[in-house]
């Protein structure tokens, strides 16, 4: 593994959980889950633990998934991308459908996070000799996609904007799509004076002819700037 949970990050984890837990975890073995490139890490501790379940009650868990950073400053695997790990598992937690951040230690460079077990890919059922499990397969996935949308994009307000489009003399096209009075969408709410708010949000689109996208979207209380 290329980058391996050291042992100095290894003891923030640790001490970190032991905040959590109550007590100091002991590590009974540890297994690298990602590939030689991904500092993916499942530690499995000698018992179980209270506070590090997946389950929305936090129950125990005998294991958990350990994230870490690559590169202390830029660059692929830095800082910023392990922070935008921890945000997106945030923002998903509602929908049932992904991990639980436990804890994160920014100055180590690790997320923690509950273990989901250990799964076949929906690739390893497709490629698979029996199409009745692949058809379910696809269902299954289509529903978990279905749930994780509606928990973070919700409302419906993106799909019900009417977009505005600009083609510029440069050959970009810019599009927007406006929506306005609309409670924000989940991952704005924690942003917002009251969650529960009218918001004006806008997402928007810039298409250059070699075929590179820019994505930005926002959200402010209704009314204001």
């Amino acid at each position: 593994m290329h980058y391996p949970l050291t042992i100095e990050r290894q003891q923030a984890v640790l001490d970190g959980l032991a905040r959590i837990c109550g007590r100091r975890p002991v590590i009974a073995h540890a297994q690298q889950v990602g590939h030689d490139w991904a500092p993916v890490t499942r530690l499995v501790f000698d018992r179980d633990l209270s506070g590090l379940g997946a389950g929305p009650t936090e129950g125990p868990s005998r294991t958990v998934i350990v994230k870490t950073r690559r590169v202390d400053g830029e660059g692929h695997g830095g800082p910023a991308y392990l922070r935008r790990e921890a945000a997106g598992l945030r923002t998903a937690v509602l929908s049932g459908v992904a991990a639980r951040v436990i804890l994160t230690d920014d100055q180590a460079g690790v997320v923690v996070q509950s273990d989901l077990g250990t799964w076949p890919t929906l690739e390893t059922v497709l490629l698979g000799n029996d199409s009745e499990r692949a058809a379910t397969a696809m269902v299954d996935f289509a529903q978990t996609i279905g749930r994780l949308h509606a928990t973070t994009l919700g409302g419906g307000s993106v799909t019900r904007a009417k977009p505005n489009i600009q083609e510029n003399g440069d050959g970009t096209v810019f599009v927007e799509w406006p929506a306005n009075n609309e409670v924000a969408l989940p991952f704005f709410q924690a942003e917002m004076p009251d969650p529960d708010m009218l918001t004006d949000m806008w997402t928007s689109v810039l298409w250059h002819p070699c075929g590179v996208m820019t994505l930005r979207f926002g959200a402010t209380p209704a009314g204001r700037p």
